[in-house]
């Protein structure tokens, strides 16, 4: 543990959130145990990453280096930090070191700069099943390629990311249900898919890793 303070109601708030989430997943008919939860904590403080490993969580999703890379210096406990952001090749040498998981590899340009600095990095495929090209993402029919040129550079292709519609269930859960389908079709076991608002479509329609912020610490001021 390190020395940061932390507050019980913190604690208490995020454990009553963590039920709630595991409440919202038993109800769609899904395991939580079956389910990986990323805590996001892109924009939040260090005191609610301490919090939430008091509260059992492991893993934490960031988006920016330089946020990254002061809370790992800030957070000694062993966790795996998961990167979900946009990955800008000037960026990775910076936290290649750090990272676990990266959840939004998309190009075979940010394959080839993340194995040049973690050679064996474990990798997620983002893919644009929404149509929305602002959300990033490969198209559906480059992903095999992406796949095969990934391994060919010793990266460890766990699974595929995507995202839903904001507010948009019934569009979101026909993202999902492409997605997994084509990791079932790719033999491969992550589906990243699924946030505070969308999670039970999303566990319903095969993901096993929830990428989870504000149902998890509250919203961001």
């Amino acid at each position: 543990m390190t020395d940061i303070e932390i507050s019980k109601s913190l604690v208490f708030q995020i454990h009553q959130n963590k039920q709630k989430i595991f409440d919202r997943i038993l109800k769609a008919g899904v395991d939580p145990k079956n389910i990986t939860i990323v805590a996001v904590t892109k924009g939040f403080s260090i005191q609610a990453i301490q919090a939430g490993i008091q509260e059992g969580f492991c893993n934490f999703g960031e988006s920016y280096p330089k946020e990254l890379n002061l809370k790992a210096s800030s957070i000694k406990d062993p966790i795996n930090w998961n990167f979900l952001g946009s990955i800008q090749k000037r960026h990775v040498a910076s936290i290649a070191s750090l990272v676990s998981l990266w959840h939004s590899v998309d190009r075979i340009e940010e394959a080839k700069t993340i194995a040049k600095y973690r050679p064996g990095a474990s990798i997620l495929l983002q893919v644009n099943t929404n149509g929305q090209p602002q959300q990033g993402g490969c198209q559906i029919g480059e992903v095999e390629t992406l796949v095969e040129q990934s391994r060919s550079e010793g990266l460890d292709v766990k699974g595929l990311m995507t995202l839903g519609l904001n507010k948009d269930l019934k569009a979101s859960r026909e993202c999902f249900r492409t997605l997994a389908k084509l990791g079932q079709k790719l033999n491969l076991a992550e589906l990243s898919m699924g946030m505070s608002d969308d999670l039970e479509v999303a566990v319903q329609e095969g993901s096993t890793m929830l990428r989870i912020g504000r149902a998890l610490f509250g919203s961001r001021e």
